[in-house]
């Protein structure tokens, strides 16, 4: 699954917010922007109620690409991604 238009006001270093669904460990490999992709191991009781986890990721002022794939395995069901503020450790220059 490819999210296109995930739009922020600057560069720096994101919180992202994965909901999903998984009986049972799964994976994802994320890539952002085209880099290369990096496993994200999830788990979870059940199909019936949603998970989630938070993961930092790095974009760029203006329009980013993220992608989710599993190319060799069942991945969870992913139910959406929120894109909080910045980090709070994260300088402005």
């Amino acid at each position: 699954m490819t999210f296109t238009n995930v739009v922020v006001p600057r560069d720096g270093t994101y919180q992202l917010e994965v909901d999903y669904l998984t009986s049972g460990p799964r994976s994802f490999f994320m890539s952002v922007n085209g880099a290369t992709a990096t496993e994200l191991a999830l788990d979870g009781s059940t199909f019936d109620a949603f998970a989630s986890t938070v993961v930092a990721v790095r974009l760029h002022a203006g329009e980013n690409t993220i992608e989710f794939s599993n190319p060799s395995q069942y991945a969870p069901d992913l139910d959406r991604i929120v894109i909080a503020a910045p980090c709070p450790d994260e300088e402005w220059h």
